[in-house]
């Protein structure tokens, strides 16, 4: 990824083509691939048996067609995540033989109708880590890999470690592809580490959000957690660069607007030098989720009043490719290519 006065932002599918095809199913991470992306994302989820499926996330019941499989039912439970109780089915529960007769879903299908259709027309089993980076790595030379761990904190409560998870799934494929074309993203400092400490040759980056803290820093014995804000500023993001190779951003803390349309929730949290901060402190920077659909726009940026909307969504896109980032995760690779030419 290389930055400069060109718009180049390296395109980068999130879960493949999520805005056309179930997220992380093999056809959405083709379909991204033909539309341009320069890599895709992945999430995993770790199974009970210890290896890492590739599904929108541990609680399946929306990434998955779980919901429609009746001798399932009696899976159905409950897990404290970030302090609450959260029903549903998790990856955790299942073996990797059992997840693997699972489907990927659409979790939105009101809103991305011809995604779901592809679900229940042309259904995709769930597949694991290793086989998917060495399928689109033979397939596609030279993509990325980006792979999300979700809930870092939770899963090791619950007994597993996706450090050690990952480098087992990962172990035999330094001889297969390339590994520095991989990029961990973890969304808990903790994690970072223990990735670092296996010395497996991917990147990592960091997540953040707009607000509050990461979980691992709730759950240690600091009295007084560091704040994503803090992490944020110039001084937090020279510390980030001690630990981490980037990071990955909610693509809507950098857009500003004016007048009576703004929310408290913007005026808070944008900042439009976060791009130069984090540059200066000698990381690289992704937006994420860049999506076209009007729901997931600023309000001053939507058009019209269907949440599915994508009239003048190039508005919307040039502006984030405008801001400089060096990589934009996207469910649109093909709407992103066609403004970052």
């Amino acid at each position: 990824m290389t930055r400069g006065n060109a718009l180049v932002s390296a395109i980068i599918g999130h879960g493949g083509a999520s805005g056309y095809r179930p997220e992380n199913s093999h056809g959405a991470l083709d379909l991204a691939m033909a539309q341009g992306a320069y890599g895709v994302s992945i999430t995993v989820a770790p199974t009970s048996d210890g290896r890492l499926a590739v599904v929108g996330g541990v609680d399946l019941s929306e990434c998955t067609d779980v919901r429609k499989r009746v001798e399932l039912a009696s899976r159905f439970g409950a897990k404290r995540i970030h302090s609450q109780m959260v029903r549903g089915w998790f990856s955790v529960d299942f073996t990797a033989d059992e997840l693997s007769q699972l489907h990927h879903a659409e979790p939105r299908p009101r809103m991305r109708k011809a995604s779901a259709e592809a679900a229940t027309s042309a259904p995709e089993h769930i597949a694991f880590l290793g086989e998917t980076i060495e399928s689109l790595m033979s397939a596609h030379r030279g993509i990325q890999v980006w792979i999300d761990f979700p809930l870092p904190t939770q899963v090791a409560e619950w007994g597993f470690s996706y450090a050690d998870l990952v480098a087992r799934e990962m172990e035999g494929l330094s001889r297969k592809v390339d590994v520095t074309n991989i990029v961990f993203v973890s969304p808990e400092k903790t994690l970072i580490r223990e990735l670092k400490h296996h010395n497996l040759g991917p990147r990592v980056f960091y997540r953040t959000e707009p607000y509050g803290y990461a979980n691992d820093e709730s759950t240690s014995s600091k009295s007084s957690p560091r704040t994503y804000a803090t992490e944020q500023t110039p001084a937090g993001l020279q510390d980030l660069a001690q630990i981490c190779d980037g990071i990955v951003v909610d693509i809507l803390q950098v857009f500003s607007q004016t007048g009576a349309d703004k929310t408290a929730f913007e005026i808070l949290w944008q900042n439009t030098d976060l791009v130069s901060f984090a540059h200066a402190a000698g990381l690289e920077i992704a937006g994420a989720v860049l999506r076209a659909e009007n729901s997931f726009r600023p309000q001053y940026l939507r058009s019209g009043v269907d949440p599915a909307g994508l009239a003048k969504w190039d508005d919307f896109f040039e502006l984030a490719v405008a801001r400089k980032f060096d990589a934009i995760i996207t469910d649109h690779p093909d709407l992103l290519a066609q403004v970052n030419a």
